[in-house]
């Protein structure tokens, strides 16, 4: 029977579980990652976040230098500037704008996943998840949105089944996910699914997370000087192999610190991958300071060495080596593939590529675009971020092949446009630190016919990711899960 205990005041902030998205997110940015199973999906929550298109599909932006060549150019009129003019115009952007611009770090990336596969035994879940990612529309059926055309191509699967099921659907698979994962299986399973990881599917790179039983006694001390309404559970290790107390009545384990790194060297040891150890959540983070750790407690615990680095998810990042499965006598697994023992695929997305971006790149139309964003305003603008037309200007993106480099180029192409490097660019970077700015009167009548209102100003976004989440996926978002 679960104890009940009460619930610190303290609190993590983004909530932990936010935390540890962001850093499974930031790793598949940093490792350029386009393909990718989580193993114990749950609800879907992480699925949905990655599943979102990229806003542009520059690799890195900004480009080294502009360059086209004279046959793509697009003469419209006599009034257009010849080639050699446009390639003077292009030189003076390369040195005055963007040779000046910092390359973004690998968190600034966006995610190209053409990949993404959700696994998980609960059927219920599954169920769930299916209608994030569909966006769970009156009326929408799941034809209607894999219909909807992108910049990229993208498959989203769903797989109910067990985790340590051998499934050849997942060979080549280029990043395997678990997310407060393993410390709900068995030890059987836990056994069987890491060879399965390691040694079958064998991708190069393996994100981990699971909770720090070490940072639990910070918030217990607490509980007595909380009140009834902010009680929580505590539960008891279900397995009696210690006389440790749980953050979850279905975990099945909760490893201290040295417990994980040595788990992590021994996985590291047989399967031939080098591991990095991190976190999520810090004591510095849900506590503040040291001084307001110690506020209003007796006989308080004292507080990690190094707060900032003592953290309540540990997380470790593991990348496959240079051996061959082969070379490390692994020989293959023994799991069957009968009928009793196989995945069902549930729920299955393939997202097309917009049929525009087949045709040729027309920069003046570009700037007609600019233009309508501008007279959409309603007011004057002297200058605009580069951001807020490729944002909220329908048709933008796709004139310029989702690439911001087009959007660059196409002020190139004609008189009466000037790009300004923001004051702050070496902080801001990308097209933040990039203003346009129009020389021309723009007529009240410009609009095109197939314009339509911008969604609003988003100069404050740094990626459509970072847009706030409409949904609550998760049942504590303040807590620990």
């Amino acid at each position: 029977m679960a104890e009940e205990h009460d619930r610190s005041q303290f609190g993590f902030f983004p909530p932990l579980v936010i935390q540890r998205r962001s850093f499974c997110i930031g790793i598949l940015k940093r490792d350029r990652i386009e393909s990718v199973l989580e193993l114990g999906c749950g609800e879907g929550s992480l699925l949905k976040v990655l599943s979102q298109p990229a806003c542009y599909l520059d690799d890195e932006f900004p480009p080294d230098r502009l360059s086209i060549s004279t046959s793509q150019i697009i003469f419209e009129d006599e009034d257009h500037l010849n080639s050699n003019q446009i390639d003077q115009r292009m030189k003076k952007i390369d040195e005055e704008i963007l040779s000046r611009i910092p390359k973004k770090s690998f968190y600034d990336r966006e995610l190209h996943l053409s990949l993404i596969i959700g696994v998980d035994v609960d059927s219920e879940r599954l169920r769930f998840a299916k209608q994030i990612l569909t966006g769970n529309l009156p009326g929408s059926s799941t034809d209607q949105i894999c219909t909807s055309q992108r910049l990229e191509p993208q498959t989203v699967e769903l797989w109910e089944g067990d985790l340590g099921i051998k499934n050849r659907n997942f060979l080549g698979i280029e990043c395997i996910v678990m997310t407060e994962v393993i410390e709900h299986l068995t030890s059987v399973q836990l056994d069987r699914s890491i060879p399965l990881i390691f040694s079958y599917y064998r991708p190069s790179t393996v994100i981990i997370t699971t909770p720090n039983h070490e940072f639990n006694q910070y918030l217990d001390q607490y509980q007595k000087k909380c009140s009834n309404s902010e009680r929580r559970h505590r539960f008891p290790d279900p397995t009696h192999r210690t006389n440790r107390y749980f953050r979850d009545d279905d975990h099945k384990f909760e490893w201290t610190q040295d417990e994980f790194q040595e788990w992590c060297q021994a996985i590291s040891l047989k399967y031939d991958y080098h591991y990095e150890i991190s976190g999520c959540g810090s004591f510095t983070n849900c506590f503040g300071s040291i001084e307001k750790q110690l506020h209003g407690i007796d006989d308080p615990i004292p507080a990690p060495k190094c707060p900032k680095m003592f953290f309540a998810t540990q997380a470790v990042v593991f990348k496959r080596g240079e051996l061959k499965t082969e070379s490390l006598g692994l020989s293959e697994l023994n799991v069957t593939d009968t009928v009793e023992q196989s995945h069902q695929l549930i729920f299955k997305c393939d997202f097309p590529v917009d049929p525009m971006l087949a045709q040729p790149i027309n920069y003046h139309q570009i700037l007609r675009l600019v233009e309508d964003y501008y007279v959409s305003l309603g007011f004057p603008a002297e200058k605009l971020r580069l951001r807020e037309p490729w944002m909220c200007q329908k048709g933008l993106d796709l004139a310029c092949h989702g690439r911001l480099t087009e959007l660059i180029r196409s002020f190139a192409f004609e008189e009466g446009w000037e790009l300004i490097l923001d004051p702050s660019f070496e902080r801001l970077g990308g097209m933040d630190s990039i203003w346009i700015k129009c020389l021309k009167k723009l007529p009240l009548n410009l609009l095109t016919n197939d314009m339509s209102e911008p969604e609003g100003d988003l100069s404050d976004v740094s990626s459509i990711k970072d847009l706030p989440e409409l949904e609550n996926f998760e049942k504590d978002q303040s807590g620990w899960d």
